[in-house]
């Protein structure tokens, strides 16, 4: 379904392709949501460390962390995953995520975040802010409303 990609350890804002002016946040602390929330300003909230848990250099498989709360993006306790599933902000534990290129999108710099080894993948449903982010089935060819695009903060 997907190729991986060479996105390197670092700090990154998130945006959505379908609504680019929306950016990943962490809403408000550790154990809330993780929302879309339009661009602006160089909030910590929006910014989110980028973590290769494989340590091949290569960003497969990786860890959010959030640079305002060092709070790791994740998804709430089983029984999971579930379409709507709401991703969320947790001090203590870690998910990996595994982010790649729709094999449709080939060298394209707009990826998909999943929770590894499902089809459930970072979703934002509108242009709202505050809007959670949650995990939705995905095939071969994501929505636009699935796809993300990583830019580096120096």
């Amino acid at each position: 379904m997907s190729l991986s990609v060479p996105v390197q350890d670092g700090i990154y804002q998130i945006f959505n392709v379908e609504y680019p002016t929306q950016v990943a946040e962490l809403f408000d602390g550790s154990d809330s949501d993780v929302v879309g929330w339009q661009s602006g300003g160089s909030s910590l909230r929006m910014e989110w460390q980028v973590t290769n848990v494989l340590n091949t250099g290569v960003v497969g498989q990786v860890t959010f962390l959030n640079q305002d709360i060092s709070t790791y993006a994740q998804i709430p306790e089983p029984p999971y995953p579930a379409p709507g599933t709401h991703v969320v902000g947790n001090p203590t534990s870690t998910v990996d995520w595994a982010v790649s290129v729709p094999a449709n999108l080939g060298g394209s710099e707009q990826y998909v975040i999943s929770l590894v080894n499902t089809p459930y993948v970072w979703t934002l449903a509108d242009a709202y802010n505050g809007t959670s982010i949650t995990l939705e089935e995905t095939t071969a060819e994501p929505q636009p409303n699935q796809l993300w695009t990583f830019v580096q903060v120096n």
